[in-house]
């Protein structure tokens, strides 16, 4: 009988066990690029583009061209890998893929979503020398995993959409 509760309290134990794989595809997430429109054209259109997004911004600083949204939630907007590309394509972040010791795939979206934390800072530069120029960032990434005691640091990334997106609605 001993045999029988050991075994089972072993098997308990390797079944809630929680594995994560690195992220194999290539991300870039800084994005330049330049604008033949005004500065406050420029300015207008990233503030238009924060406010459509429902993106709330803290640090907001016209003289400096600086705009910062932090700790905004990715957990609406985040996918996994499959062979190095991301499965959403119109997600903002990449997550490795958590997995139990039976192969089940941890996800913010099911019931477990408490569980995690998928944060991060998105930051815009625009500067005018000249030529108007816009830089975004998406900025200090995380990812936790906690079911209770485990604290699991998960690889992220950004996909580099929310760059382009934000980049395309100010373009010519």
């Amino acid at each position: 009988m001993k045999k029988v509760l050991l075994v089972l309290v072993f098997s308990l134990v390797f079944s809630s066990c929680v594995s994560h794989n690195y992220l194999a595809g290539s991300y870039s997430s800084k994005q330049y690029v330049e604008s033949k429109k005004t500065y406050d054209e420029v300015w207008n259109n990233v503030i238009d583009f924060f406010s459509l997004s429902g993106i709330p911004i803290q640090t907001i600083d016209k003289a400096s061209g600086i705009i910062v949204a932090d700790n905004v939630s990715f957990i609406d907007s985040y996918t996994r890998e499959k062979d190095g590309v991301p499965i959403d394509k119109s997600a903002f972040v990449v997550i490795s893929t958590v997995k139990d010791s039976f192969g089940h795939i941890y996800e913010p979206s099911t019931s477990k979503q408490k569980f995690w934390d998928i944060s991060g800072s998105f930051s815009v530069r625009v500067k005018n020398d000249g030529v108007t120029k816009i830089y975004v960032n998406v900025n200090n990434l995380r990812c936790v995993f906690d079911p209770g005691k485990l604290n699991l640091i998960i690889p992220i990334k950004s996909t580099g959409v929310f760059e382009k997106e934000l980049i395309n609605s100010i373009k010519e």
